[in-house]
């Protein structure tokens, strides 16, 4: 395809509100069991010791820089960065550093985590241009915690959400609704409306290959 073409098929795009995904990692610090790893096909796998057998992502930090800069020339929307764990990624730090100072009106970074690690991360996050972090809080306590995700830090998590909506200019709360949860659902969304946050209640879909 020509550079013409791909610039028709970009304009496209945008007036679609165009969103561009990038996964960092398929590494991640938690085993949610209904985790797809943002459609990795096939599905991570786990092995019988709760390691996760990862794949090999092929981009240098440079070329996912360039495929940054190059979108927001295009005018991009929104640049989501997820994984896997993203803060757990070495090459999110000189990405985001990669990234100028902008009005939100022209595009958003955002930034997809379960927040296990997000309060070592926060001074670091803070002095880059990042408009919204979307934080997973599946469960209120850690025995659901541990029964959703195989870890135990929910006091971590939520001690993050409280200190995040003080340098962030948004937070969102994302919860997956499953039986594992619903006991605790209600104290999910009482959190996030003590906080004067967005929350968004998810519905879990099933898909024959993740």
């Amino acid at each position: 395809m020509h550079d013409e073409e791909l610039l028709k098929e970009f304009e496209f795009f945008k007036v679609k509100e165009g969103r561009f995904r990038i996964s960092l990692t398929t590494t991640c610090n938690a085993r949610c069991w209904f985790c797809h790893n943002e459609g990795s096909i096939p599905p991570v796998k786990i092995d019988g010791k709760n390691g996760l057998q990862h794949k090999t992502h092929t981009c240098s930090t440079q070329e996912y820089i360039t495929l940054v800069e190059t979108l927001i020339d295009l005018g991009i929307s929104r640049l989501y960065f997820t994984g896997g764990e993203p803060l757990i990624s070495p090459k999110l730090d000189p990405i985001l550093e990669s990234i100028p100072l902008h009005e939100k009106n022209e595009f958003k970074v955002i930034i997809a985590t379960n927040g296990i690690l997000l309060k070592k991360k926060l001074d670091s996050l803070s002095n880059k241009h990042i408009d919204k972090l979307k934080i997973s809080l599946h469960a209120f306590s850690d025995e659901s915690m541990w029964n959703i995700e195989r870890t135990r830090s929910i006091d971590v998590v939520k001690a993050s959400i409280v200190q995040a909506k003080e340098i962030f200019p948004e937070i969102e709360i994302n919860t997956l609704l499953m039986p594992e949860n619903q006991h605790e659902i209600m104290d999910i969304i009482q959190f996030a409306r003590d906080l004067q946050i967005d929350i968004e209640i998810l519905e879990r879909m099933t898909w024959q290959r993740n």
